[in-house]
């Protein structure tokens, strides 16, 4: 099962985490300010009015309790309130697994 199917199904490859964090995202060099809704190891739920289209590239910064992490993500989904970031970029060790840790 690929991970995209498994979304479709509703089965999670990663748990995600509530954590009261901004996101600060740069679209072709537009810094946009979003909140944080959840974080999971593959990457990040925002709030946002901002129509980000699926497959669009951006750079995020999140930043929580004084730790930040920095990704490149791509939209996966477009929600009535905001998009799904999925982590593009292979980091080693895993930026979002800092903010988890100290949630």
């Amino acid at each position: 099962t690929t991970d995209e199917s498994r979304e479709t199904m509703g089965v999670r490859k990663y748990a995600r985490t509530n954590i009261p964090a901004k996101a600060f995202i740069s679209i072709n060099g537009s810094l946009k300010v979003a909140k944080v809704t959840d974080v999971s190891a593959g990457g990040v739920l925002i709030q946002t009015r901002e129509y980000l289209a699926v497959g669009t590239e951006v750079d995020v910064l999140i930043s929580a309790n004084g730790i930040s992490a920095s990704f490149i993500g791509e939209v996966i989904r477009q929600t009535d309130d905001g998009v799904a970031l999925r982590m593009r970029s292979n980091h080693a060790p895993n930026p979002l697994s800092k903010l988890l840790m100290s949630a």
